[in-house]
């Protein structure tokens, strides 16, 4: 794959999913994940082009999680809800923009769970559930068993689920 640009383009079609579903449970709309994936494969194309990769799937979950943390340190400016009113209006016309206001805070709550689970729980369900991995892949990167993985994902979906009740 090493500057084969078709390779990485097959390559690309298999991740892209995944790595969409992990950017987007971490930042705040879509459009942010999809910035944040073009950069991603960005980076990991200009990566592969001058070393050599053995395993693309960490390349790729790794230059996410920097541009997540680049993300965030550049974000500067918040609205208040107050100070903004057009969501008063998108969320009264009972639309599609409501409805996609109430998934907005349904992400949002999910997003926030996760930030209160320890994190190698948050992490283990970020990889399994958001990046699609197999628990293989999952244990290989919390440097687990198989099984303590499996119990790991058990008691941090108990958990999630605990938190999202009302």
């Amino acid at each position: 794959m090493h500057r084969d640009e078709r390779a990485y383009a097959r390559l690309y079609q298999l991740y892209v999913d995944r790595i969409y579903r992990f950017l987007a449970a971490k930042l705040p709309t879509a459009a942010d994940a999809h910035d944040a994936a073009a950069t991603v494969f960005l980076r990991a194309w200009n990566y592969c082009t001058s070393t050599q990769v053995d395993h693309l799937s960490g390349l790729l979950h790794t230059v996410a999680r920097g541009v997540i943390a680049e993300f965030y340190r550049q974000r500067r400016e918040t609205v208040s809800l107050d100070e903004d009113s057009s969501w008063k209006d998108t969320l009264s016309d009972g639309s599609a923009g409501a409805q996609q206001v109430q998934r907005d805070v349904d992400v949002s709550l999910v997003r926030r769970a996760l930030n209160a689970l320890p994190p190698d729980q948050a992490r283990a369900l970020s990889l399994r559930y958001l990046s699609d991995l197999p628990i293989s892949a999952v244990a290989a990167d919390l440097k687990r068993s198989v099984n303590a993985t499996n119990v790991l994902l058990y008691r941090a979906v108990r958990s999630l689920r605990k938190l999202m009740e009302p």
